[in-house]
């Protein structure tokens, strides 16, 4: 009898240790599919940042453009000028109200 009963202990206590391994395992998966979640999270809020300095760096191209263009249609003394750099001024604001 005594001869069955070491067998079957080794068996109850591997058991047990496999058990204790899988609770360790599934509660250390569980943290790191929230830090995951944690980390997409983070990632996206970044995209939209990125995607809101990319839209104001836009803006910012398309206003410097039109300076250029302002610069080789008028003499900078000339009346027109300034009238030229407040249209390209105005018309941009709108695009920095929206990024």
């Amino acid at each position: 009898m005594f001869k069955y009963i070491l067998p079957l202990m080794m068996v109850l206590s591997i058991n047990a240790a496999m058990a204790d391994n899988t609770a360790k395992d599934k509660s250390r998966l569980e943290n790191l599919k929230k830090e995951l979640e944690q980390k997409q999270e983070s990632l996206g809020k970044q995209k939209e940042a990125v995607k809101a300095l990319e839209k104001k760096l836009e803006c910012n191209y398309n206003l410097l453009q039109a300076y250029n263009q302002c610069e080789e249609k008028h003499e900078k003394n000339s009346d027109d000028y300034p009238k030229c750099m407040e249209k390209a001024k105005t018309s941009n604001a709108g695009c920095l109200d929206n990024a």
